[in-house]
């Protein structure tokens, strides 16, 4: 539940080192979620998932502070990558 994950995240925010969400929920969707995390902590690293095909709205989400839009079925490699690269790592080695 979004607003399940809203409420653990501002009870402390600190215990999170970046949020992977879905774009499209009950309740509140992906950006709408994106937009009270950053009112909680600016620099939390955001990175969304969607199953829908995103050319326009891929430039809304990425104004909302969201690093990364994965289109799914998301490939385990491109999730790990991403992963790294919103935790300002190397993406690790592919298996």
């Amino acid at each position: 539940s979004p607003l399940q994950a809203l409420a653990a995240f501002r009870e402390d925010p600190a215990a999170f080192a970046l949020v992977l969400t879905d774009l499209s929920m009950s309740e509140m969707s992906g950006a709408e979620l994106a937009r009270e995390l950053r009112a909680s902590r600016p620099d939390v690293p955001i990175i969304v998932s969607s199953g829908y095909e995103l050319a326009g709205l891929a430039q809304h989400v990425r104004d909302l502070g969201i690093l990364e839009v994965l289109t799914k079925p998301v490939q385990r490699d491109r999730l790990a990558a991403a992963l790294a690269r919103a935790l300002g790592r190397a993406a690790p080695a592919a298996r």
